[in-house]
């Protein structure tokens, strides 16, 4: 049978390349990357002059939340780091890659490929357009807009400042500048979790609640294969039996008053969504005299489409403004990093320059080396240590 959602990424590759083909021309290769130049949406960018002292204050709140994320990340990759080699293989850092189904493997986590695209577009038109704006706002000359394929294969956008106007602004300007990119992504992911929480509210309903099953072989729930979440608990014990559909559970407080009298030997009879199970208690381990069925937490409530006619696409758009979230977010944080090419590298070498200005170039040289190092061992750390 053929995997439609493959075949859709195949024939959006094919397309990709068809159009590059056409437009082979204007493109030009630079190195390792594909550079597609254009003058086209820089009039976009006089939306400052409309609002000046609003972008004023937005490049203010970008620095600051620049310099407070370029200090989380370092912070979490160097800690990261630090944790592989102490042994644990936290396997936190990963790079996210298009298929055609969500996936996993070491150093690499695979998105549904419609996901990656729309996440990649909504990452890269802000951050670009930001740095734009304030280049206009600061009066840089914007010499060109593109789009770029690293390797190929990896899309991105860019805003081309003339580098003799760049390089002449002040240091506080240039700061504003580097930092505005990744402040459209954070403001970005914002945007997307409140649509999220919104589309929750507003079309789900809770449906059950998952459960952590004790991975002990002697526990009644891992005998018995239980997985999935809980819809309904029935009782079943000398004397007493709930009705046929059983007691509902939409919350932790729903299986605990359940459970509340069921006894030692009892038959509990759960309710998945994969399926039903027949569960005889056992006395807990930890808790003489009370009856056990080999669960445990974290218990989290399920939220499922109220209208079942509308799962499909309530639960691509709720995914999507997700991924949309995860994506931007992490990108945007990622891109703080004190490591050149990133903003970060450069918003660091502003940094650097004040106190050492003869010698901020080699400070980020040993800076960038030593984050990339921290990076490759977070990706391969995990794999070969």
């Amino acid at each position: 049978m053929i995997d439609l959602s493959l075949a859709g990424f195949l024939v959006f590759i094919l397309a990709v390349g068809l159009l590059i083909y056409k437009d082979r021309k204007n493109m030009k290769l630079e190195g390792i990357v594909l550079m597609r130049r254009t003058n086209k949406g820089r009039a976009i960018l006089d939306i400052v002059k409309k609002q000046p002292r609003l972008w004023k204050i937005i490049g203010i709140i970008s620095l600051i939340a620049g310099i407070i994320g370029m200090i989380f990340i370092t912070f979490f990759i160097a800690n990261n780091t630090m944790l592989i080699f102490s042994g644990e293989k936290t396997g936190s850092v990963k790079i996210v890659l298009p298929w055609s189904e969500a996936g996993t493997a070491p150093g690499v986590f695979f998105l549904p490929w419609y996901f990656w695209i729309i996440g990649i577009a909504v990452i890269v038109i802000p951050h670009e357009f930001f740095h734009g704006f304030m280049c206009r706002l600061h009066g840089i000359k914007v010499k060109a807009l593109g789009w770029f394929l690293l390797l190929g294969i990896l899309p991105g956008a860019f805003v081309e400042p003339e580098k003799k106007s760049l390089d002449s602004a002040k240091p506080g300007t240039k700061l504003k500048i580097y930092a505005a990119g990744s402040f459209a992504n954070i403001l970005t992911a914002g945007i997307a979790y409140i649509i999220t929480i919104i589309l929750i509210f507003t079309f789900f309903a809770p449906a059950g609640v998952s459960v952590g099953v004790i991975a002990n072989e002697t526990y009644p729930a891992y005998q018995a294969n239980m997985s999935g979440y809980i819809t309904h608990i029935n009782i079943q014990q000398a004397g007493y039996n709930t009705n046929t559909s059983g007691i509902e559970v939409r919350s932790v407080n729903d299986i605990t008053s359940a459970m509340e009298t069921v006894k030692i030997g009892d038959i509990v009879k759960i309710t998945t969504n994969k399926g039903e199970y027949d569960i005889k208690t056992i006395e807990h381990p930890d808790n003489p005299g009370k009856a056990f069925i080999g669960i445990t937490g974290p218990y989290n409530t399920v939220n499922e489409p109220k209208e079942q006619g509308t799962k499909d696409i309530v639960n691509f758009f709720t995914d999507m403004f997700m991924w949309i979230f995860i994506l931007s977010l992490g990108i945007g944080l990622f891109n703080l990093l004190p490591m050149k090419p990133l903003d970060g590298g450069y918003i660091m070498e502003e940094i650097v320059k004040k106190p050492f200005p003869t010698h901020a170039k080699n400070a980020m040289i040993i800076i960038s080396v030593a984050v990339f190092a921290m990076i490759v061992i977070s990706l391969i750390g995990p794999i070969v240590l």
